[in-house]
């Protein structure tokens, strides 16, 4: 039988500067040394585990045993270290998961060596740098299982295609996630979550979030920063050829 390939880190990178960076400082001045302690805790279990991981309830109870906390006072310093984009809100909201593009730089890094010898596969759902960001030694795909999970997509090649949504009328939630969609289509999927990234730390949310990243990508491809992906090899629905149309004709 192979040998299961490794995916988590025995130890992680820690800068020196650490506690002079400035939403630190405030975690400290806001949390004291809860709040430090539960933001390197859950640094240590993401690193154990690979690039990033899903707090469920029940890890949520394991962390407030572990450090003597209640369960209340470890959720608050979730919610202030998504606020402040210490950890990806986006990837939070959708999956409760909890990583960053600064841990998936540390942990490309770390698995340089063993991934020089064996590609290491990183799950395209939850992986955040661009493709320039992402070093030739890590292969991005959809897991099987979400595959599965997801009869109506396609992965081949980090791409997927969707069949025409039904027609109904659409709440302004559904909106948004159209507009998403729509952005998704025209730049892909990582790159769209790179651009929310930047929206979340400027405190930008929902669809006015949605609106700024819209016209960043747009100016960063007329300075050829960024490509857009060939709209017309999708099969969009009618709601998402609406959000092409507005994003063509939002203003700065």
């Amino acid at each position: 039988m192979a040998r299961p390939i490794k995916v988590g880190l025995d130890y992680f990178p820690f800068d020196t500067d650490f506690f002079s960076d400035r939403k630190v400082k405030i975690l400290r001045a806001r949390y004291g040394a809860d709040g430090i302690t539960v933001y390197l805790y859950l640094l240590c279990t993401i690193y154990r585990e690979g690039y990033y991981l899903k707090l469920d309830d029940d890890l949520r109870y394991i962390i407030a045993d572990d450090l003597n906390m209640s369960g209340t006072k470890i959720g608050q310093i979730v919610h202030f270290l998504l606020e402040r984009s210490l950890f990806s809100d986006t990837l939070f909201q959708s999956d409760k998961v909890l990583t960053s593009e600064g841990i998936q730089r540390r942990y490309q890094k770390a698995v340089e060596g063993r991934a020089k010898k064996t590609a290491a596969v990183v799950d395209e759902r939850y992986w955040l740098l661009s493709e320039e960001e992402t070093a030739a030694f890590l292969e991005v795909r959809p897991k099987e299982a979400h595959a599965g999970e997801n009869a109506g997509f396609s992965g081949k090649n980090g791409r997927f295609s969707r069949k025409n949504p039904p027609k109904e009328e659409e709440s302004r939630e559904e909106q948004s996630g159209d507009a998403r969609a729509g952005l998704e289509r025209r730049y892909g999927r990582r790159t769209v979550a790179r651009y929310l990234q930047k929206a979340e730390a400027r405190n930008y949310r929902g669809e006015e979030a949605l609106r700024r990243i819209g016209i960043w990508l747009g100016e960063d491809e007329a300075k050829g920063k960024v490509k857009r992906v060939d709209r017309d090899s999708f099969d969009l629905g009618a709601s998402e050829k609406y959000w092409f149309d507005r994003i063509d004709k939002m203003e700065v």
